[in-house]
């Protein structure tokens, strides 16, 4: 076996490692919506080691059929990591639909850039790849590849370490601050490195990327591990911590005014603009968007979609209760922006669909005596 192969077995092992290690966190964890993109991420990682063995080993000659099918999904690396460093502050970047093409338009990019070489007949899609392994000035397709392929992932990284980077953390937690502190610098090493392998090809020095993606690997699940338990979404633990004291969890009495006043907001209708963001409401009642997440975080138990999606499905209880509308209609009127995401929430907070909720109070109602 080759240094290579060596490289990306390590790789594999780890990212499973990986992936069992955050599951078993979960399962002594409450839910946290930061854990789907993690867990994205790492399966990502996993996927990456298996395509560099799938063409180390050469399996494609067998199964030519996946070759390349990957590249959509892989580019997402650098967004899952950003993804689940905003989750942690409570924060959804996928709030609007605009907002979720953004986020995967470098996947539909590189798949249609493919699109061409996956319709290609299995013989011609090996000729292709074994042209590329002589030398990458022969490949002759326009699906990114090698060094262009590395360029696109580098360059997301460096955006999205970018963004998060002017965001900056949202959270007064120090275990939390400290932990994106360190997911962030990991992004912006792997980028820079993926640009230093670039560069070394450039000057005749080919380094396999794999050689990059062992150790990074290995850093991650070392942070993982030594975290033992992962900060969780939008800093809760701090609520939970004081609440020891007082008996009474996640309350924060020194953030109390400033929640009432936030409530108060949502009160007036607040919740039902489907806009509506955590830097909008801050706005709206007169604080900053870290006073306004510092309040939810410490006071509601949850953080800001949580609590929002609590006031929203109150109103659609209410509105199933006592109209006749739609459950569409219901949908939008209090506050939701797709019938997914009211579905989901609604379930989660009631243990029922909106359907079954209203004709469970049908029923109730045909059964009370007149």
């Amino acid at each position: 076996m080759q240094w290579e192969d060596m490289a990306a077995v390590l790789s594999l092992v780890l990212a499973g490692m990986l992936v069992l290690a955050t599951i078993g966190w979960l399962r002594r964890s409450r839910r946290d919506g930061a854990a789907g993109y993690l867990l994205a991420l790492l399966a990502l990682s996993g996927l990456q080691a298996l395509e560099y063995l799938y063409h180390q080993q050469q399996w494609f000659l067998d199964w030519p059929h996946l070759l390349k099918l990957a590249d959509p999904l892989v580019v997402m690396l650098p967004f899952c990591l950003y993804g689940y460093i905003r989750a942690l502050q409570g924060e959804e970047v996928f709030g609007r639909w605009r907002a979720g093409l953004v986020h995967g338009l470098p996947l539909l990019l590189v798949a249609a850039l493919a699109l061409p070489y996956w319709l290609l007949p299995g013989e011609e899609k090996v000729r292709w790849i074994l042209l590329g392994k002589q030398g990458e000035a022969l490949w002759p397709g326009i699906t990114l590849y090698g060094n262009r392929y590395l360029a696109c992932i580098a360059l997301l990284g460096l955006a999205y370490w970018w963004q998060q980077h002017r965001a900056g953390p949202a959270s007064r937690k120090p275990a939390l601050r400290a932990w994106i502190d360190q997911l962030q610098g990991l992004q912006l090493l792997v980028a820079l490195l993926l640009l230093g392998c670039i560069a070394l090809s450039g000057f005749g020095w080919p380094l396999s990327a794999v050689y990059l993606q062992a150790p990074v690997t290995a850093y991650l699940l070392l942070l993982v591990l030594a975290h033992a338990r992962l900060p969780q979404q939008g800093a809760m633990g701090e609520g939970r911590e004081r609440a020891v004291d007082d008996g009474e969890p996640g309350r924060d009495d020194a953030l109390q005014p400033l929640f009432d006043e936030l409530e108060r907001a949502l009160a007036r209708g607040a919740f039902r603009d489907p806009d509506l963001s955590l830097g909008k409401l801050a706005q709206l009642c007169g604080l900053s968007t870290h006073q306004a997440s510092s309040a939810i975080n410490g006071c509601s138990g949850g953080n800001f979609y949580d609590w929002l999606n609590r006031h929203r499905v109150e109103e659609a209880k209410r509105l199933l209760r006592e109209s006749d509308e739609t459950v569409a209609r219901v949908c939008y009127r209090a506050g939701f922006n797709s019938k997914s995401t009211f579905n989901t929430a609604f379930r989660r907070h009631t243990g029922q669909t909106p359907s079954e909720f209203r004709r469970q109070r049908l029923v109730l109602a045909c059964a009370s005596p007149p």
